[in-house]
């Protein structure tokens, strides 16, 4: 329902688009009231707020609000700690997303996507902020090659992302 509410948005149809919001909210709501403690279906309502939030930036927080809670059902789960860093960057607070990508790094050390996404994001960085921009790139060259020396040596992206720099 989410991604009907978004594609109807798109197609400026608002108010049959609001009306699939809802629907898609009080769906997640009656399910996770019925199983709170249900991971799946705990990071399910995480996509659903953050697909919404496309179209009404308040959902951003509440899929933050539902990643944390359910961060303290699986305190080890380094793609929820990955999803809070992309949420705070779709937030536009840098340095949590930093913080977070990090955190997802230290509990799964061979996280290709985490890297290679802190990689990108200290690349846009380093074009957004020149006067950081030789610290930013080296970072990022540094996620680019931790990839291709320790997880994937094949991996393109990374390759790509090193030629950019």
């Amino acid at each position: 329902m989410a991604t009907l509410a978004i594609l109807l948005a798109d197609q400026n149809q608002s108010t049959q688009a609001a009306q699939f919001t809802i629907e898609a909210k009080q769906l997640s709501d009656e399910i996770t009231k019925k199983h709170p403690k249900n991971v799946i279906f705990l990071k399910t309502r995480a996509r659903v707020f953050y697909a919404l939030a496309q179209t009404d930036q308040n959902y951003l927080d509440l899929a933050i609000e539902t990643v944390n809670k359910t961060r303290e059902l699986a305190p080890t789960d380094a793609k929820l700690v990955y999803n809070l860093a992309l949420f705070y960057n779709q937030k536009g607070d840098a340095q949590k997303a930093i913080t977070y990508f990090e955190e997802a790094l230290k509990l799964k050390p061979n996280y290709l996507d985490a890297y290679y996404a802190l990689g990108l994001f200290y690349s846009s960085l380093a074009k957004d902020d020149p006067s950081n921009s030789v610290l930013y790139k080296q970072k990022a060259r540094e996620s680019a090659e931790y990839i291709l020396r320790n997880i994937d040596p094949t991996h393109e992206a990374s390759k790509e992302l090193l030629k950019s720099l």
